[in-house]
């Protein structure tokens, strides 16, 4: 089983090939949608961003566990709104979806080789789902028998080992509550989940284009270090005009975007979460959150308690 590479030229990238794939598959690889230009300065401005962890406004990735580091990557700025936002697969993505969408999660990640699996193949939707207890949409049987968004994994190398991984068909199965992981489901029915598997492998700038209702995941346990942008857009006449975390878009860049790109971007869409709500302050959580915040408040100290004896023995 293979899936479809669809080549794109820097025109308009032809729909048919691509709505037929997703129909069929649930999954498509868009190859040369992006321009080299952009594609190696998002690929070495990641590289900086992702030396260090964001602390006391240094600048960052976030930490949620040991596998892994992110980064929204709206704060490379530039040109990677023509990975996350272009218009070409924005274009794709609403012919899918037969609505307006809006980018609801993004995020760039890397991660390492730690010899086990920590992430299991999933699908992000099932009969009865809601973001947020108590919150809308609910989705019903219905509702989910047509496509509800698109997700999308933008590979920012080479990608073979921990490649990306999709349960083909899998996108037109009906997910009862309780099935989202694989791990969950009954024996026989996981046995022909994991028999679709196909790992996605991919050249530097593609992108993967699937239906989120099919199980997937990276490939795990992996040998080697992988680094790339996920995105979800969510259809606006299933969601609403909701995004799940606001973007920390430079000033600088606003110039740059087209109204659609601003409208899939949030721009004044409501949200499901906050900032201490949301995925990259998992950190609160950890153990060490209060040691750290400690270093930070005292790492002027001694300048401090300096200038003080300064201005004692100045009296």
């Amino acid at each position: 089983m293979k899936v479809s590479v669809v080549e794109c030229s820097q025109g308009r990238i032809e729909h048919a090939p691509v709505l037929e794939a997703l129909d069929r598959d649930g999954a498509v690889v868009l190859r040369g949608a992006f321009t080299r230009e952009a594609v190696d300065f998002v690929a070495a401005q990641a590289d900086r961003w992702l030396e260090n962890p964001a602390i006391a406004g240094a600048p960052g990735y976030w930490k949620i566990d040991h596998p892994k580091k992110l980064l929204d990557p709206c704060v490379i700025g530039g040109p990677v709104y023509e990975l996350i936002v272009g218009e070409r697969i924005l274009e794709v993505a609403e012919a899918f979806l037969g609505s307006e969408c809006l980018l609801a999660e993004c995020n760039l990640k890397h991660d390492a080789p730690v010899g086990y699996g920590y992430f299991p193949l999933h699908t992000d939707f099932f009969v009865g789902w809601r973001k947020k207890e108590g919150t809308l949409p609910e989705l019903d049987a219905a509702t989910l028998r047509r496509p509800v968004a698109l997700g999308g994994a933008i590979y920012l190398h080479d990608t073979r080992e921990g490649a990306f991984s999709y349960c083909l068909g899998t996108h037109k199965r009906e997910v009862p509550p309780g099935w989202q992981d694989v791990g969950n489901l009954p024996a026989d029915v996981r046995r022909e989940v994991e028999a679709t598997k196909v790992r996605i492998e991919g050249l530097k700038g593609d992108i993967v284009l699937f239906d989120d209702r099919g199980y997937h995941g990276p490939d795990l346990p992996m040998p080697v270090s992988r680094t790339v942008i996920l995105v979800d857009y969510y259809s606006a006449a299933v969601f609403g005009r909701r995004i799940v975390t606001p973007y920390s878009i430079w000033s600088t860049d606003l110039g740059r975007l087209s109204s659609r790109q601003m409208r899939a971007l949030g721009a004044g869409a409501e949200t499901w979460g906050d900032a201490w709500n949301s995925l990259h302050a998992k950190f609160r959580r950890s153990p060490f959150y209060r040691t750290i915040v400690m270093a930070v408040e005292n790492a002027y100290l001694h300048r401090h308690l300096r200038a003080r004896l300064r201005a004692m023995v100045g009296r």
